[in-house]
């Protein structure tokens, strides 16, 4: 089995998660999102910034069937775990749907003329 790099894992679950093949639920904890996948194990992104803190911190986290941590990433240079927290957030959160809602609504709609109406 080859080793998989931070860096490439990120970019993988990133496509995952834009093409839809890997899903992002909230959880209890605010800026804290999940995913479930093969029945045993799972992914933990979080966002947190602390109020004297100009930046906000991400990290992602594997944990096994058990609930133990297995895996935990901070955030380097070649590792953009913020592009897969707004990916997730934006999935679990509906945030493209509740858009297209939005777009639908404030679109003018065409109106139909008496010309229109074939009878």
């Amino acid at each position: 089995m080859a080793f998989i790099t931070d860096e490439e894992l990120i970019s993988k679950l990133v496509e995952a998660t834009r093409e839809g093949r890997l899903r992002w639920t909230k959880t209890e904890v605010t800026d804290r999102f999940a995913s479930r996948y093969a029945g045993k194990w799972s992914l933990t992104i979080d966002m947190s910034q602390e109020p004297d803190e100009r930046f906000a911190s991400y990290w992602l986290a594997l944990s096994n069937a058990e609930g133990e941590e297995i895996l935990k990433i901070y955030p380097s240079q070649d590792t953009p775990l913020h592009a897969l927290f707004d990916l997730a957030r934006r999935r679990a959160l509906k945030i493209d749907e509740a858009l297209e809602d939005l777009l639908k609504e404030i679109e003018p709609h065409e109106q139909i003329k008496d010309e229109d109406i074939p009878f």
